[in-house]
Parts: C-alpha cells; sequence; structure tokens
C-alpha cells in the first residue's frame, strides 16, 4: 500500500492557525465555510481536503483541513479491509500533512456520530482509548477539542471539551451550520502540536492496534511454517535405509549445510529481518529441494516407506519439500511497511522459532554423515513400544509364543471360556471368532495385522496366561525388538514360568518353526533348558491341524522337512511326538457348527488338555527357567550410538529449553501471577546441574512441564519431542542394563538465575499491584522509567476495548517484558566479557 501526499505548505504571516476536522464527509465540511467569501480550495481528494479562508476584518487566515475516515473502526474482519485502507491512508496522509503545518497552532473538530459511547463521559473515554489524537509522529493536545453532533437539518450542538483528562465541557446546543466556525473562534484555544522523532512515541491509534495485531498473526504464520519445515527435513531424515539412498543423502546433505549457513549468521534473528532470512532459504531450496523432491519420487511405494509413512501418520507428498518457505515479495511488502509505520514494535521482535530451529539443523548437519538421526529415530521408536515394567509378581505365567495371526489369542478365549467361541466365514476360510455380543480383552482378527501389540495378561483359575505379541511383528522391527525387551521383562516377573510354543500345523514350513523357536533360544540363559530339559516347562499347541494329520507328518518326518530342523531344533520333534506335550486344536469347519455336541467336545477337551499340561507343569516345583536379555547387533550398534549422542542431545534440549522459557517470559499473555505459578514449578527440577545420576528424572519432569504449556505455546510441542527422543533412548538402555554413559555435567546456573530473576520482578509487581490507582486510566508511575511509561501509555490506549483488570494484567506483563529484557541484556554483555 503506497501512500502520497505532494501538498506544500505556502507559509502567510498572517496564517498561523488550523483547524482539523474528522469523521465529516466533504460536502457536511464545504457548509462549515461556505459563507466565508475569501476561501481557496488547496487540494481535495477522498481522503482529505484543503481550504485557505480568511476574515477580512482582522486580516486573520486559517487553514481547514478535513479528513472524512479518519474515525473509522478497524477489526480483523476481511470484509472490513475497504474501512481499514481509509483509516490507514488518513492517517498516514494527515501525519505527512500535519508536519508540513509544524510551526502552526491546531483545533481540532471532531463528528460525534462517528464516535462510540452512550453517554458523553463514555464517549469521550472512547475517544482518548481510541487514541484520536495519534498521527504516528504527531501527537494533539488533550485540550480544547471540539465535538460536534448534527441534531436536525442544518442544527448543531457544540461540546468544546477544554480538558479531556478532567472532562472540563463547554456545552452549546442548536448552532446553525454557519456559526460554528465563528464560535470556535470565539471559544476555543489553539495550540502547538508535538513532532516526536523517538520511535517509541510514534502511534498511529487503532491502525497502530490493528498492526500490533497482524504482527501477532505474522508470527503464528511463521511459527507454523518454520515448524513445518523442522517436520519434514526430521521426517527425510529418518525415511528408512536412508544411507542406501545415495542421491536422496546427498542432496539432504548439501541442504542442511547451506541451511545451517544461513542460519548462524542470524544468532537473534529479528522479524525485521525475516524477509532476509527467507529470501537465502527459497535460494537454496529452489536447488537443493528440488533435487530431493526428484530423490523421493524414486522411493515412492517402496514397502519400508509405506511403512515409515504409517508410523509417522503421514502421505507421501508430506515429505516433498516446497519451492517457496514464503512469497518474498509479499515478505518484503510487509516489511516495508511494518518498519516505516510499526517500527518499534516490530524492530524488537526476536523469532524463537528460528533460534532453536537453528541450534537443531546445526545438530543435524554436524551429524548427518553417519545417519545419527535415524539411528536415534530407530530407538525412539524401540523404546515407544517398550511397556512399562509390570508392577506384580506373578506365581505362576503361562506364556502363549508362536508367530503373528497363528492363534494365540483365540487359545486364551478358549481356556477362559470355551462357549465364547463360535465358527464364521473370514477372508474366504472358516475360522475361530467370538461369539456375537461377547466382549474380552484379548481380540481375536483374521486380517493382515495381528491384534496384539502388547503383551497382556488374564488370571484363569488362579494362573495368568499371558498373549504375546508375534515374534516376527507385523508393523516393524522396531517393535519386533521391543516386543523382545517386553517378553524378558514379563518373563522375569513370573516365580513359575510355563510355555507353550503355537505353531500352525497345517503349514510345513520349516523356516516358520525355526522363527518361531530361535527368538526363545536367544532368551535363555542356560540352553540346556529349552534343548534337554524343555519337557519340565515347555509345550507345544498344533493349531489349524486337520484329524489324522499330525500321525502322517510323524510317520514322513523326514520326508517333510529332510533334516532341516535337527540340532537346535530337534526339540520340535520331540514335543510334536509327545502326546504329553503336544495339544491338537484343529482347524475350524463349518460341520461342526451343525453338530453342536461335538463342536463343545473338541473345544473342551482342547481347553482341558493345555490345563491338565499346565497343572503337570506346576509339579516341577524345584524347576526354574532363567532368562536373558542379549542384544542382537542391530540394537547394540544403536545403543552404542544413542549413549555417544545422548549428552550433546540433551546440552541441545536445555539450548532450546533457555529460548523458550526466555519467550514464555517476554511474550506469553498469561497474567504475571499464573506465570508465577507456572515458573516456580522449575525450580525444583532445575535445583542442580543435570548429570549421569538425575538425568532421566530431570527429563521426565521437564517433559510433563512443557506439556501443560501446550496449546498456549505451541513450540513447547517441539521441546516435548525432543525431550520424549532422549527419554526414549535412556529408556532402552535401562531395560539392556546398559550403564555406560560416562560421568557428564550440564550446567543450568544460568537457567536457574533466569528463574530467580523472573519470579523476583513478578514478586515486585505484585507488590506494587496494591498501589493502583484505578480511575479508567491506571498509573503506576513509581513503579517503572519514563521511557517504560511512555510504552505502557502507549499499549494501555490501544486496548481501549479491555476492562480495567485486563489492562491492568496487560501493563504488568509489560513491565515484566521489560525489566527481564534489561536483565538477558546484562547477562549477554557479561557473558562476552
Amino acid at each position: 500500500m503506497q501512500f502520497n501526499y505532494d501538498y506544500t505548505v505556502q507559509k502567510e504571516k498572517s496564517t498561523q492557525k488550523l483547524i482539523l476536522f474528522l469523521g465529516f464527509q466533504h460536502d457536511t465540511f464545504d457548509q462549515f465555510y461556505s459563507h466565508f467569501i475569501d476561501k481557496k480550495c488547496l487540494q481535495d481528494n477522498a481522503f482529505f481536503k484543503i481550504i485557505l479562508i480568511s476574515k477580512k476584518q482582522n486580516q486573520q487566515s486559517c487553514f481547514l483541513i478535513n479528513s472524512p475516515y479518519s474515525l473509522k473502526k478497524c477489526t480483523d474482519f476481511d470484509q472490513d479491509l475497504d474501512q481499514k485502507i481509509m483509516l490507514f491512508s488518513s492517517k498516514i496522509n494527515l501525519e505527512q500533512i500535519l508536519d508540513n503545518f509544524h510551526e502552526y497552532k491546531v483545533h481540532l473538530v471532531v463528528n460525534g456520530k462517528e464516535l462510540l459511547g452512550n453517554d458523553q463521559q463514555e464517549i469521550l473515554q472512547n475517544f482518548i482509548d481510541k487514541q484520536l489524537l495519534q498521527f504516528g509522529k504527531i501527537q494533539l493536545k488533550k485540550q480544547y477539542i471540539s465535538i460536534i453532533f448534527q441534531e436536525k437539518v442544518n442544527t448543531f450542538s457544540l461540546i468544546i471539551v477544554k480538558d479531556l483528562k478532567s472532562l472540563n465541557l463547554i456545552d452549546l446546543q442548536f448552532l446553525s451550520i454557519e456559526l460554528i466556525l465563528n464560535t470556535i473562534f470565539k471559544n476555543v484555544s489553539f495550540f502547538e502540536f508535538k513532532i516526536s522523532q523517538n520511535p517509541i512515541e510514534v502511534n498511529y491509534g487503532e491502525m497502530s492496534c490493528h498492526m500490533m495485531r497482524q504482527q501477532e498473526k505474522l508470527l503464528k504464520i511463521v511459527n507454523n511454517k518454520i515448524e513445518k519445515l523442522w517436520i519434514q527435513l526430521l521426517n527425510l531424515q529418518q525415511i528408512p535405509k536412508i544411507d542406501e539412498c545415495y542421491g536422496l543423502q546427498l542432496s539432504l546433505g548439501k541442504y542442511l549445510e547451506q541451511l545451517n549457513g544461513i542460519l548462524n549468521l542470524y544468532l537473534k534473528p529479528k522479524l525485521s529481518v525475516l524477509w532476509k532470512i527467507i529470501y537465502k532459504i527459497n535460494q537454496i531450496t529452489m536447488t537443493f529441494g528440488n533435487a530431493i523432491n526428484k530423490e523421493l519420487v524414486k522411493l515412492n511405494q517402496s514397502p519400508q516407506l509405506e511403512q515409515f509413512l504409517k508410523i509417522k501418520n503421514i502421505e507421501f507428498k508430506d515429505l516433498s519439500i516446497k519451492t517457496q518457505l514464503f512469497d518474498i515479495n509479499q515478505l518484503k511488502d510487509v516489511n516495508e511497511f511494518f518498519t516505516k509505520y510499526h517500527k518499534y514494535e516490530y524492530d524488537n521482535v526476536i523469532l524463537v522459532s528460528i533460534q532453536n530451529f537453528a541450534i537443531i539443523v546445526d545438530f543435524w548437519n554436524k551429524y548427518f554423515k553417519n545417519n545419527l538421526v535415524h539411528k536415534l529415530f530407530q530407538l525412539n521408536q524401540i523404546g515407544k513400544n517398550v511397556q512399562t515394567l509390570p508392577q506384580q509378581d506373578y506365581e505362576t505365567g503361562v506364556f502363549l509364543f508362536g508367530k503373528s495371526r497363528v492363534g494365540k489369542s483365540t487359545l486364551i478365549n478358549l481356556i477362559q471360556n470355551p462357549q465364547s467361541l463360535t465358527i464364521k466365514k473370514e477372508i474366504n476360510e472358516q475360522c475361530y471368532v467370538l461369539k456375537e455380543g461377547i466382549k474380552t480383552q484379548f481380540k481375536i482378527d483374521h486380517g493382515c495385522m495381528s491384534e496384539t501389540q502388547a503383551i497382556s495378561g488374564m488370571e484363569i483359575d488362579g494362573v495368568w496366561y499371558f498373549d504375546c505379541p508375534g515374534f516376527d511383528d507385523n508393523l516393524s522391527e522396531y517393535n519386533r525388538i521391543a516386543h523382545r525387551i517386553n517378553l524378558y521383562n514379563y518373563l522375569k516377573k513370573a516365580k513359575k514360568v510355563i510355555g507353550f510354543l503355537v505353531v500352525d500345523g497345517s503349514i510345513k514350513d520349516a523356516q516358520i518353526i525355526k522363527d518361531t523357536i530361535n527368538p526363545l533360544y536367544e532368551l535363555m540363559e542356560d540352553k540346556n533348558q529349552l534343548l534337554q530339559e524343555h519337557e519340565k516347562w515347555l509345550s507345544l499347541i498344533l493349531v489349524k491341524i486337520k484329524k489324522n494329520a499330525r500321525e502322517n507328518c510323524i510317520k514322513y518326518w523326514e520326508q517333510a522337512y529332510r533334516g532341516q530342523l535337527d540340532g537346535n531344533y530337534s526339540i520340535f520333534r520331540q514335543m510334536y511326538e509327545n502326546n504329553n506335550q503336544c495339544v491338537e486344536f484343529y482347524k475350524a469347519k463349518k460341520k461342526f457348527l451343525n453338530d453342536g455336541e461335538q463342536f463343545e467336545k473338541l473345544k473342551n477337551n482342547t481347553r482341558q488338555k493345555i490345563i491338565d499340561i499346565v497343572q503337570r507343569q506346576l509339579q516341577n516345583k524345584e524347576f526354574k527357567v532363567q532368562f536373558q536379555l542379549m542384544m542382537e547387533n542391530k540394537l547394540f550398534y544403536l545403543v552404542q550410538d544413542g549413549i555417544a549422542m545422548l549428552i550433546i542431545k540433551v546440552q541441545h534440549i536445555m539450548l532450546i529449553f533457555k529460548n523458550q522459557f526466555n519467550h514464555y517470559i517476554l511474550e506469553n499473555q498469561s497474567d504475571v501471577s499464573q506465570k508465577q505459578k507456572i515458573i516456580k514449578q522449575l525450580e525444583p527440577i532445575l535445583k542442580e546441574d543435570i548429570n549421569q545420576n538425575n538425568l532421566d528424572v530431570t527429563l521426565l519432569k521437564l517433559q510433563r512441564w512443557c506439556q501443560q504449556l501446550i496449546g498456549h505455546e505451541i513450540s513447547f510441542f517441539f521441546l516435548d519431542q525432543l525431550i520424549s527422543d532422549a527419554t526414549s533412548y535412556l529408556k532402552i538402555l535401562f531395560y539392556t542394563k546398559n550403564s555406560n554413559i560416562a560421568p557428564f555435567n550440564i550446567n543450568t546456573e544460568i537457567i536457574r538465575k533466569n528463574l530467580e530473576i523472573a519470579i523476583d520482578i513478578i514478586n515486585q509487581i505484585e507488590t506494587s499491584d496494591q498501589n493502583l490507582i484505578r480511575i479508567g486510566m491506571i498509573s503506576l508511575i513509581h513503579v517503572v522509567s519514563s521511557v517504560q511509561q511512555l510504552l505502557f501509555e502507549s499499549v494501555l490506549i490501544n486496548q481501549g476495548q479491555m476492562s480495567v483488570e485486563q489492562r491492568v494484567d496487560k501493563f504488568k506483563n509489560r513491565v515484566l517484558k521489560l525489566k527481564y529484557e534489561l536483565h538477558l541484556e546484562s547477562q549477554a554483555r557479561n557473558e562476552r566479557i
């Protein structure tokens, strides 16, 4: 939006006065001076009109300036755009015009019908609150202001306000329009107006209020864009097997390197330089972003990527880098306008989202080549799926082991209540399902995804039965590793372990049997308890098997498996051939439903045989199975990398936390008493430096603190996610019995000092609140400096529609911000020294 004013005042010795009319349409304004013989129109357009009039009898001349739209209301509704343009243009043009009249004395005439209010006092209060006397650097006096109300055709009433603060009024009624100017000349004083060069004092009233609201909106948009880019770049680094995607890794690495170089140039990025930062980001995005997107197309629809997108709950298009973060031309226009007309507030905003983003990008850039982010993501995924340790110990735990979708959940439902099962056709075959209306914690599903993703137990006749996720896992290798850890933790909680290997008896595939036995073999501390003593605690359940199929398989064993199940896997044959160790649960057939008695007998016999085996195993009171959690190579190397980077990760978390905490103190608009309550919660959390002994507890408490602010401060969401990552690594270290974290110390003294200062400032403000004088306007001069008082007045009047209590809260936050900024500046100087 461009505003131009090209009129220059022709100085005349006899002309030293100016009357400024606000809110009158030009045709009404013309009637006020039409009876003057000597009049001259010097400028006339939609936004203002300048007239020079002369009074022949005393040779006095006066300029009349009319601004029809200076009293327009300014809302945030899009349909009011025309009103905003009218108001802004009027304010800005009048600032330029009045600057040309800086040697003149002025009197203000206002159209009362354009003012809000139900009575005189309310109208005058709104007149103050809306800052109608402010035109940027031009500030008019609050004395001798004429307010005109049209009562009927050519009949007006005139209120001359001698002093707005004291509401000293002269009320004149029923004047004809021709008498208005003469009455004003006789009854009012003309004053010089103030022209300020201090950006703190520049104020456009309603226009400034609107710019402040738009600035806050701009900040939210910027934060949202940065946060989306943050998530996008994180996701790209976490893509499965990114180390094998050379083209993607090369382009992404160069992008992060260039991005890091840009962000390092702006350690304290201000809103006023945002367009420069975005311009540079757009440039590298055009080059490397397009290259990244081309490489992504090559990966589209790969099974690993589809699985990754499901975990992340995103679509493929969400991975693509946008060619422009912002439209740079629009951003430059906004910057130019705000710099010119909203400089003080605009130029002092630090973009904490970009500060935090810079810290993260620096971390990514340093450790990109060894795929650290991807490795940490894997650890995080494992940690998320590790269950909380069971709180109780179990006298007896019966565990059903086997691959996914083999029927373990069905068996536990059978053991609990055989009558709960019926037969139904699912995916073109007859299956055991729960009868309609039956509810159970062990769901039965016949799709490609297993319902069981966590170990859960049920007590049946004094014995705990546990349904375990499939050893092969439905979702990912991360879950598979997590399930192994979960299983170990539950096995250790059972004083007496009884196990059943559940195998699909209709499939003669040696590899499936090996995959069922291998995880159990790896968990055994004493392998002989599996290989030689399995009959004391382990049995076999053959599901989906046909009648007489077992006998045939035993007869033709060598032909069926050709030696593939010898050695460590020979236990399968031993259990298969042992009637006391093998249970058959026949394949579901529709004909069973036609003979209910036979069907119930089948279910009851299967249940009873399982229970008999459990009771027999319980007799081996002296036998106790020993388990161990052995890390496979993949997890071992992930954990080692996690340990090496954990401390660096926590240091970055604390840097971001310090930024975010400072931003919360400076910018969050919660009342200061609420802020104080939130801040005090941090004192016991950060009462000492962070070290290897208190790291896990400190991070968990800090995360809970952040979570209560999510929604009020969106950036805390990302801090929460970063802490969640770190706690996941710690969780894995704990469950893998790894205590290789070397002694370390992360100094939190600066943060503790900031807490102390913030609380002290709030205490001062709250104490001073007892002395507040509340008479519509609020005075707190004894608490703040003169500069702060000016800022206070500016903010207070801009918020004219607020209640007294809201104004007080707004003011307290402003004082807190000013004083805390002084502390941060002093802190920065000391750090430099």
